[in-house]
């Protein structure tokens, strides 16, 4: 870790006592009530976790009323002990993430040394509020198929999307693996809140939409979710559509640990339907491998001859990682060995027109009903190549023309030495198809990895602290189709790397001030960074014969010199290439004070955000049929065919247009305060 982060979460820690939100826990409570129905004051409540051993206490109202908040998620033991009366013990309480749960506990007459055990599971009715909620559990998790299928569900969102359970939540429509989705009729762009270990985790880095999955937990780290819909209490903030609360595993008393794998090959895939295998037998199968693979462990941390740890200190660590080959395939199109000789006679009527009547090209000259004739009286035919050099204007009308190059064809002393320069990077074409003809190959990985690691420390029967750090990286530089590989030569194709740390860190605290007093402090800090970037970040302008670049990071974009129906070439480079950071600290508490038949709450929340966007600078040439036509506007129609060609201009190295971005950074902040007041009121016992 460096020494920025330590300081960092120094100064999260001082800060947390600044502020009072709450955390995803649970809470338990209920009446203790005596054989004829009257309540029992003062009866402690103990409630002790199954699996740690870790005591929670509280103690009962005037009104017989106790409750014991901030419990972890987990499967509890309620035990009441009250002289005169038989000591109640009530197991398998399992408590949700943020749950209320209601054990009512009616005393029998006797001693202490009697005892009354129940052990049937608690009800699933929700008495104590009205919010509607959903709970995921682990073993939801477990079973629910949140590995994307197919190619389409590869890239960023390749690796188990714990947020993919959305989709059996009732009232959900328009789900995205990015975190996009529609809930009861609201949702869309930055709608919903994350929420992890108790405090906002919400990407807002690219401002218009909810990236959920650059910062998402592993599936395997995560013991609930909740999805709060309406009528959750203040103390969780407010959302156009959903809470979703996230509680992370803990070590219990006992070591635990897991290893899978998730296998991918397209050995085990059909065959593409009425195709052949060049490489042997049986149909063609697209190269398409991937691995989702990690394992788990938790326990009590214990120091052999030097430390027990169990009932009081506790780790779980996880660990999962991403792993894609995918062979990537492509129809481009580039030029045709006579286009980059400059014969382009084969389309025009000012050639040989060899090619007209394969691809519908007039053979007569443009113009309906009558042929537009130039400046100097003479026809004009589809494509034909004009020399942007003998421009000049005609006084007697005062329109502008050009002379047609002889035969369509552009001799090689005229050939622009940028364009030759870059030309040697272009690939043959596979065959004499003007478009469509080259099929580029070309193979893309990615890595993804998910490491983190709780620590829960039982400092004493007052003290609880608990500490959640995880990474979540991601790196590709060849993907298809968010990352624009398009199968050419990575140094002139559209490629757009994607490399993304984000990192979660959580501190909760929670201290049990007297039985009816409860205070609990959380701090954490947020950083993510997407980084989208060329394969080659070198770019020497110089060796190309350009100059003038602010920056010589990236290949130039080139676009124009592409005919839809005659081909050319497609366009080259990538004009858009960008850094984006944010950070969040956030800070957290709440006070809970329970007292008659009220269970009352303050608290606050604040968070610290910054968003930095950023795009480095880049060139853009941009060419089309503009400087090899005619310089005029023709007056009659074409009938949507034109002269000049956009290939041709750029040959000549003539251009429409040429941009220079600047180097552009800003940042943008925001400070969120909120305050929360609530009194759980048991107006009656029901």
């Amino acid at each position: 870790m460096t020494k920025s982060v330590c300081l960092r979460l120094t100064a999260l820690v001082v800060g947390a006592a600044l502020g009072f939100g709450q955390g995803g826990n649970g809470t338990i409570t209920g009446t203790i009530s005596d054989p004829v129905g009257a309540v029992v004051a003062s009866a402690t409540v103990e409630a002790t976790n199954s699996e740690t051993g870790v005591l929670y206490t509280g103690v009962a109202t005037t009104a017989g009323v106790y409750t014991i908040p901030n419990l972890p998620v987990g499967t509890y033991v309620v035990t009441v002990r009250v002289r005169g009366f038989k000591t109640y013990t009530h197991s398998n309480l399992t408590v949700a993430a943020t749950q209320v749960l209601r054990d009512d506990v009616p005393l029998e007459v006797g001693t202490s040394a009697e005892a009354v055990t129940v052990t049937t599971e608690a009800s699933l009715l929700k008495t104590e509020t009205g919010e509607l909620s959903h709970n995921i559990t682990v073993s939801k998790l477990d079973d629910l198929p949140l590995l994307g299928i197919g190619t389409a569900n590869a890239g960023t969102s390749g690796f188990r999307n714990p947020y993919n359970v959305l989709q059996i939540l009732p009232g959900i429509s328009s789900y995205a693996s990015s975190g996009q989705f529609t809930l009861n009729g609201l949702g869309g762009n930055m709608t919903e809140t994350m929420r992890v270990e108790g405090q906002d985790a919400t990407s807002r880095l690219f401002g218009t939409y909810d990236y959920t999955q650059m910062g998402q937990p592993s599936a395997d780290s995560i013991q609930e979710m909740a999805f709060q819909t309406s009528n959750y209490a203040p103390e969780f903030g407010q959302a156009g559509s959903v809470v979703i609360n996230m509680t992370m595993k803990s070590g219990t008393n006992q070591f635990h640990g897991s290893v899978y794998d998730y296998f991918v090959n397209e050995f085990l895939n059909a065959g593409n339907t009425f195709s052949s295998n060049p490489a042997g037998p049986g149909k063609y199968r697209p190269r398409n491998r991937r691995q989702d693979f990690g394992g788990t462990l938790g326990g009590p941390i214990v120091i052999p001859k030097l430390y027990n740890g169990r009932n009081k200190s506790f780790f779980f660590w996880n660990y999962e990682q991403f792993l894609e080959s995918t062979q990537y395939g492509f129809t481009d199109t580039v030029p045709v060995s006579a286009y980059l000789n400059g014969d382009f006679s084969a389309i025009s009527p000012n050639g040989n027109c060899s090619l007209c009547a394969r691809y519908g090209i007039p053979t007569g000259p443009l113009g309906v009903p009558t042929p537009q004739l130039d400046a100097l009286g003479r026809q004009m035919f589809a494509n034909e190549i004009y020399d942007p050099l003998t421009r000049s204007v005609n006084p007697t009308n005062n329109l502008g023309y050009a002379n047609p190059f002889p035969n369509n064809s552009i001799p090689a002393t005229r050939f622009d030495p940028v364009y030759k320069n870059i030309a040697k990077l272009l690939p043959a074409a596979d065959n004499s198809n003007l478009t469509a003809n080259y099929a580029g190959k070309i193979g893309g990985n990615r890595y993804s990895a998910i490491p983190s690691i709780k620590i829960d420390q039982n400092i004493s029967d007052k003290n609880t602290l608990s500490f959640y750090w995880s990474r979540v990286n991601t790196e590709s530089q060849i993907s298809s189709p968010l990352g624009g590989a398009d199968g050419l030569p990575l140094e002139i194709g559209a490629y757009r790397g994607t490399f993304i740390p984000t990192y979660t860190i959580r501190l909760n605290y929670d201290r049990t001030m007297k039985p009816t007093l409860l205070l609990h402090l959380g701090a954490g800090y947020y950083k993510t960074r997407s980084d989208d970037h060329a394969p080659f970040l070198n770019f020497d302008p110089t060796a190309f014969g350009l100059n003038g670049f602010l920056i010589h990071r990236q290949f130039p974009s080139i676009t124009g010199q592409l005919s839809t129906l005659y081909g050319g070439m497609q366009n080259l480079g990538e004009a858009n290439q960008t850094l984006n950071f944010e950070e969040k600290p956030s800070y957290n508490a709440n006070l809970t004070w329970i007292r008659g038949k009220h269970t009352y709450k303050v608290g606050a929340e604040l968070y610290l955000e910054q968003v930095y966007n950023g795009s480095y600078s880049t060139v853009t040439l941009a060419t089309g049929t503009g400087p090899t036509s005619q310089p005029f506007t023709p007056t009659v129609s074409l009938n949507n065919f034109t002269t000049g060609f956009g290939y041709a201009s750029w040959m000549l190295g003539d251009f429409n247009s040429t941009t220079q971005t600047a180097q552009l950074n800003y940042r943008q902040g925001q400070q969120v305060w909120a305050l929360f007041l609530q009194d759980s009121w048991k107006a009656t016992r029901s």
